[in-house]
């Protein structure tokens, strides 16, 4: 008899325990579930914020190719300048070496010239 006690009472024990396992399993799932129900919400809020994202960089890098582009053609156009002026400047000493010379020459001759028509004019004055 005391035998049967006991293991009434083992059983009842085992009943209680797998209640409280039971329910405890309940709990737990009900967490899984409302954890896995917050990770699809947070997912589904991040799937398009990272496509934003992949869009907001693809067109920074069109951006900054562009700007590229346009520096190089700055750069270009610098330097054509820059080669163009070098070119005006050679040709402006060219031609001073050139016209120089013989536009001094002129200037002394028709200087001479003119002393010289005043010279006669004074001496036939006189």
């Amino acid at each position: 008899m005391l035998l049967t006690l006991v293991q009434l009472v083992f059983f009842l024990c085992l009943s209680i325990l797998a209640i409280y396992l039971i329910t405890a399993i309940k709990r737990l799932l009900k967490s899984i579930e409302t954890i896995q129900k917050d990770i699809n919400s947070i997912t589904q809020k991040t799937i398009p914020i990272l496509e934003n994202a992949s869009n907001t960089m693809r067109r920074i890098d069109e951006l900054s190719e562009n700007v590229q582009k346009e520096i190089e053609g700055i750069v270009y156009s610098i330097r054509s300048l820059k080669k163009i002026a070098e070119d005006v400047i050679e040709f402006e000493t060219k031609i001073k070496q050139k016209v120089e010379e013989p536009l001094m020459d002129s200037i002394s001759f028709f200087s001479g010239i003119i002393k010289g028509i005043k010279t006669f004019i004074l001496k036939m004055k006189s």
